[in-house]
């Protein structure tokens, strides 16, 4: 929809849902509660699922949910560019960067940018580009500065021998 980032709202039935890997950064947020199996890069969990609470799925990671009952979401994907160019003007390596995934994610800075967007999709007006873009890169922001590590890679040969 908007220049790197894409929002859309669903609702959920009970049951199982599987997210293949995909190229994009994937955030969820549950806008009504629900109890739920849960499982990204690791064991399954039952998690009890909040109003605001955020799931984190980076690109190329699956994750899957078993929800008890029916339950309404936000969900964002975020393209490999805008992460790489928000990296970029943090003035971190963007081939560095590596986000990592996250259940139950409490965080109001995300929260609040995700609620924005919300508001920005449900907006009966034209959509403001320029803001959805902007909550977009501060979305990007957000991910790089606390969600993600950066990958070193460390030559062999690189330090000299002890002697």
């Amino acid at each position: 929809m908007w220049s790197g980032v894409d929002v859309t709202l669903f609702d959920a039935s009970s049951g199982y849902l599987l997210r293949r890997p995909t190229p994009a950064h994937h955030l969820t947020m549950c806008l009504t509660p629900t109890r739920s199996i849960c499982r990204c890069e690791g064991p399954a969990r039952l998690l009890q699922q909040r109003v605001g609470d955020i799931d984190l799925v980076p690109a190329g990671s699956e994750a899957a949910w078993d929800d008890e009952g029916p339950a309404s979401f936000v969900s964002i994907d975020i393209t490999p560019a805008l992460l790489r160019s928000t990296a970029d003007m943090l003035g971190v390596n963007p081939e560095r960067v590596e986000i990592v995934p996250g259940l139950l994610l409490k965080d109001p800075q995300l929260t609040y940018v995700v609620w924005a967007l919300k508001a920005e999709l449900e907006n009966g007006e034209d959509h403001d580009r320029l803001y959805a873009e902007s909550l977009g890169t501060a979305l990007a922001a957000r991910l790089v500065r606390r969600y993600s590590k950066v990958r070193i890679r460390i030559q062999l040969g690189a330090f000299p021998r002890a002697s």
